[in-house]
């Protein structure tokens, strides 16, 4: 059997997998992967609303360009050639 990891925190996911399913010290593993994954999450969140930031910007802005077109296309039939 594998030796247990010392610090859980050190310790890769496949040692934390194989900690949780065959050592006496399996609830600490699984304490640290659901850290990690909390972190991962989280970090996720993050990114994600800074993109979706940016997409609302980007749509504001394909929509002012959009009014502006139809302006001017208006000008331009009423105007004529």
């Amino acid at each position: 059997m594998p030796e247990p990891p010392q610090d859980f925190q050190k310790a890769t996911d496949a040692e934390l997998v194989t900690e949780a399913q065959t050592g006496t010290r399996g609830q600490g593993a699984n304490v640290e992967m659901m850290r990690r994954l909390r972190n991962a999450l989280e970090n996720f969140d993050a990114s994600t609303t800074r993109y979706s930031k940016i997409l609302m910007w980007l749509t504001i802005v394909i929509g002012v360009l959009t009014a502006a077109q139809l302006v001017l296309t208006v000008l331009q039939l009423l105007h004529g050639p």
